[in-house]
């Protein structure tokens, strides 16, 4: 369970990561509003994956927020 715990955990970081340099390639308020979406999606599904793993339910309000 260690494995797939740090597994997904590197990719959801690594799409918020993508997601931020989206922002300095891409130009347009349209395409700034698409990244900024997908990196608020990955964040909170990367949080809500940490819960999972941590059984912390606090961290369930944080990733729904």
């Amino acid at each position: 369970m260690d494995g797939a715990f740090a597994q997904l955990s590197m990719l959801g970081s690594s799409v918020v990561l993508i997601a931020g340099f989206l922002l300095l390639w891409r130009r347009g308020l349209s395409a700034h509003i698409d990244a900024f979406t997908l990196q608020s999606v990955a964040l909170g599904a990367t949080t809500g994956l940490v819960a999972y793993f941590t059984a912390d339910v606090e961290l369930y309000w944080v990733a729904g927020c």
